[in-house]
Order: structure tokens, then sequence, then C-alpha cells
């Protein structure tokens, strides 16, 4: 493969990179992987209890997670209900769970020791 082949394919990673990063950036939307993460799956009518938001509201979010690939659903009864549909991104959403919470055990500490004075 020459340089300007390796370039393209990196721009076109980045590129779609950057889509799936501008999807994540939703507070909602994280939100919504983050419940879905530890319930495996979650049915709107928990979603939207569980977000305090209009059922039409969390049904966009969930149609542009879903458009990109990232949930999908199930019917059960009555109810639709969504999983995360790729592997991958569990365990990045996993580890970047992780390191938020860190990250605000390290501030909380920073924080209360610069309080002290």
């Amino acid at each position: 493969m020459s340089n300007q082949q390796n370039d393209e394919e990196l721009k076109g990673v980045c590129d779609e990179a950057a889509r799936l990063f501008k999807v994540l950036s939703n507070p909602v939307r994280l939100e919504i992987l983050c419940h879905i993460l530890s319930s495996r799956e979650v049915c709107v009518k928990n979603l939207t209890e569980f977000l305090g938001r209009r059922q039409a509201n969390v049904s966009q979010h969930l149609a542009i997670l879903r458009n990109t690939g990232i949930i999908d659903f199930t019917r059960k009864e009555n109810n639709v209900c969504y999983f995360l549909k790729n592997k991958n991104l569990v365990n990045v959403l996993m580890e970047f769970k992780s390191v938020v919470e860190k990250n605000r055990v390290i501030n909380r500490a920073v924080a209360e020791k610069f309080a002290e004075g």
C-alpha cells in the first residue's frame, strides 16, 4: 500500500470516528447508552421514565443511535426494547465510563485539598 493510500485510509477512519464522536457527544444519548449498558436491554417506557423526557424526544435520540448502528431493538409484546449492537463499542463505553468515574474522584480530591487551603 502506498503512502497516499495509507493517508486516505487514515482520513476515512478519522472521518468515521468524528461522526461517531458527534453522535456520542450528546448528553442524552450518552445517558441512554449508559443506561442500556448497565441493564443490557431497556424498553422505551423505562428510558422515558429514567430520563424524565417525553417519548417523542427519547425516540428521536434512539433513532439516531440506531441509524448509526450503535443500538438495535427487539419487540417484546407491546414494548420496544433496545440493546447495544456493537460489542466493541460496549468495551469502549465501559472503559470510558471507568475513566470518567476515576476522573471525578480525582477532581473531588483536588477540590477538597484546595478547599482546605
